[in-house]
């Protein structure tokens, strides 16, 4: 066992060696990395657009000013920002090891402390978050789906305690959607300022997943842990880094189409090393290949030019790697009994199409699965219909779901059954229809801004429709929505969505804009 800074760390077998603490310290340089960028989020990008290319400036300022005049900002809503920044992008570089920071002896995770903070901030400076709520339909939804699980929380898991607030997770993360939407409306010009920010870490973050889900694979659960906590601070799941990758491809063809911070070789090389990170994942998690796959397909749906400049660097690099594992015969016995070759990634993508052809292991998990549901689906539709179990019981146990013996499982390996099962067919029925509800709207919305040719909100938005479809896609495979390392992120693009929606939506007078180049109501041009 050692000690920094007062904080225990440990492994299982032993004092952490020299080749650990390596990887410790470079492990909190990139997070410190990650709070550098984090803290220059709102500084305007320095990178001019390419000569004859659209550049917007992001949220054009006079569609919101129905919106009402900027008031002086208070320091705590300030402090939230830079927190929500930071914690955001360290879920993303650290997953699940980050997400189990906490107080120690106390149930109060980072992610609660940032909502808490958010709720400060909050009080302390009056928007018009009401009027936003009763103006956009998919904020509405959300507090429908919170209240039900509020409901369902007081009447059904109080007699739990603690473990019924964690179970909730799945409904009260929606809070950050709304922090989202009150960022927006205190200061809607912070848009431009968190996506070049997110610019700034793109490139580092594609670099340090490779790192990072090698570093899962070696040290696995033997630590170093999270202070007060048996999860390894190296854990992190394939699937969510193969979800990223592809939010980094989105971000720089469909956001930066215009070449504003990224210069062409910089977009190819992002782009290759995203794609390759999204196959080395796919050796460990099908989960996560089939949603990134399908989040490729839907930027190319998106894209209205360059599509095949973006597949041949796909599908060259995808030819290269495949070439060289191939002729080389390379295998590397990384993730257990999935190894790395060419011959595994053949096995998955087989497993995929006919779950009977993909080996052993891969049959009788996806078989297992496909009982536990249908299981749970039936118990719910004879004993709980209309609340579900409701949140506190454990349905790991129930359903004798096995998985890590230090945190187990207290859901059924599905977020939307976990939906079901927690809130009954009422809650997954709001759960439904406000994602329905929002991709349809973001749909439209794109369709609009496209044509006032508002390219880079437009791919803005389609970037976040992507992101979405990808993280609920990945949801069916790994229980990762009550987790706030990714359930936070959904929470957050739908915030972000729902205000850009009604930035352009929400208000009639947005339609007699002097500046919009079409008329909200008109799509004949």
């Amino acid at each position: 066992m050692m000690f920094v800074f007062g904080l225990e760390l440990s492994t299982t077998s032993g004092p952490l060696d020299a080749a650990q603490w390596t990887v410790l310290a470079l492990t909190v340089a990139a997070f410190l990395g990650a709070w550098v960028m984090a803290k220059r989020a709102g500084r305007p990008s320095q990178r001019q657009p390419i000569p004859g290319t659209y550049d917007s400036g992001m949220i054009a300022t006079d569609l919101l000013e129905p919106f009402g005049p900027s008031v002086h900002e208070p320091k705590i809503v300030g402090i939230f920002e830079t927190a929500f920044l930071v914690v955001l992008m360290a879920y993303a570089f650290f997953d699940r090891g980050f997400a189990w920071l906490h107080i120690p002896g106390t149930p109060l995770f980072i992610g609660e402390i940032v909502l808490l903070l958010g709720l400060a901030a909050v009080l302390s400076q009056p928007t018009p978050m009401l009027t936003a709520i009763r103006r956009s339909p998919p904020l509405k939804l959300l507090g429908l789906f919170m209240a039900w699980g509020l409901t369902l929380l007081l009447f059904l898991g109080l007699e739990y305690g603690i473990v019924a607030i964690r179970d909730s997770a799945i409904w009260y993360y929606g809070g950050v959607a709304l922090l989202t939407m009150f960022l927006i409306l205190s200061n809607p010009q912070r848009i431009e300022g968190w996506l070049s920010a997110f610019a700034r870490v793109v490139p580092w973050l594609i670099g340090w997943l490779f790192i990072a889900v090698i570093l899962d694979a070696v040290f696995g659960s033997d630590g170093p842990f999270t202070p007060d906590s048996q999860v390894s601070i190296f854990a992190h799941s394939p699937g969510n880094s193969g979800v990223i990758a592809v939010v980094c491809i989105a971000f720089v063809w469909l956001v930066d189409g215009d070449s504003k911070y990224f210069t062409p070789s910089q977009r190819l090389a992002i782009t290759a090393g995203a794609g390759a990170l999204l196959l080395f994942v796919g050796l460990k998690n099908r989960g996560g290949l089939v949603a990134g796959v399908l989040g490729i397909l839907a930027i190319l749906f998106f894209m209205n030019r360059r599509r095949t400049q973006l597949v041949v660097i796909l599908v060259g690099m995808a030819t290269l790697l495949a070439s060289v594992a191939l002729v080389s015969q390379a295998s590397v016995a990384l993730f257990g009994d999935r190894e790395v070759s060419a011959e595994q990634f053949i096995s998955n993508i087989t497993s995929i199409v006919s779950p009977g052809s993909g080996g052993f292991s891969q049959t009788t998990t996806t078989e297992w699965r496909l009982e536990l549901w249908t299981r749970v689906l039936n118990d719910v539709n004879s004993e709980f219909p209309i609340t579900g179990y409701g949140p506190g019981p454990d349905l790991g146990k129930i359903y004798n779901v096995t998985s890590d013996s230090a945190v187990p499982l207290r859901n059924p390996h599905n977020s939307h059954v976990g939906v079901i099962a927690r809130l009954g067919w009422v809650g997954f029925g709001l759960w439904f229809l406000m994602w329905g509800v929002w991709t349809l709207l973001l749909l439209d919305l794109h369709n609009r801004l496209a044509q006032m040719a508002r390219h880079r909100e437009a791919g803005l938005v389609a970037a976040l429709i992507t992101g979405v479809g990808m993280i609920l896609l990945n949801a069916f495979f790994d229980p990762s929505l009550e987790g706030p390392q990714v359930g936070m992120w959904l929470w957050f693009f739908f915030g972000l969505g729902a205000a850009l929606q009604l930035v352009y939506h929400g208000f009639p007078a947005l339609a007699a804009s002097n500046e919009a180049p079409v008329a909200l109501g008109d799509r004949s041009s």
